[in-house]
């Protein structure tokens, strides 16, 4: 994977998971307010679905870098980016 090609694909993902976040969050604060007919999620579980994927956003991103890193063979890049992916693991894991 070209550097560009990295670059892109963070891009796209950056650009499609926020809106996607914003939205969901949206909907679930309008569902909150104006309940509709029954459904089998709440306003809440909603909101805090567009909050996950608020949240793994950048831990996405790292994941996209170290692959694209990798693919570049750029081993010390690929090394900082699998340590952030530990510490944001370690981080969640020990709250």
């Amino acid at each position: 994977m070209k550097r560009a090609e990295n670059h892109r694909a963070i891009a796209l993902l950056l650009s499609w998971g926020s809106p996607l976040s914003t939205l969901l969050i949206a909907a679930g604060i309008a569902l909150t307010l104006w309940p509709l007919a029954p459904l089998p999620l709440s306003g809440s579980d909603i909101v805090r679905a567009g909050i996950l994927v608020l949240i793994l956003l950048p831990v996405a991103r790292v994941v996209l870098m170290l692959i694209g890193f990798i693919r570049q063979r750029d081993r010390l890049y690929a090394l900082i980016a699998a340590l952030v992916l530990m510490i944001i693991a370690a981080g969640a894991w020990l709250g």
